[in-house]
């Protein structure tokens, strides 16, 4: 059985700030196809009621986790120590 978890448009906005702050940092090189991949999504995000493909979403979280600071949190603990 194939199950699908459809993320939250929260999630998704989250992903994609992080994706423009990489962007935007130069974390992400010009000549690399990240940097294109990024840029469209971007654009694509300012549609309304715009969601990303299994396809995008898998590899807009790739982007995220690969590229994430080393002091950044992929998992968000709530504030526990």
């Amino acid at each position: 059985m194939n199950v699908t978890i459809t993320p939250t448009s929260a999630e998704i906005d989250e992903l994609v700030w992080k994706l423009g702050q990489r962007l935007r940092a130069g974390k992400i090189s010009r000549d690399d196809w990240g940097h294109g991949f990024v840029r469209s999504i971007l654009k694509q995000n300012k549609r309304r009621n715009w969601m990303p493909s299994e396809r995008q979403l898998s590899v807009m979280q790739k982007l995220v986790a690969e590229l994430a600071e080393p002091d950044e949190d992929l998992i968000d603990d709530g504030g526990m120590e």
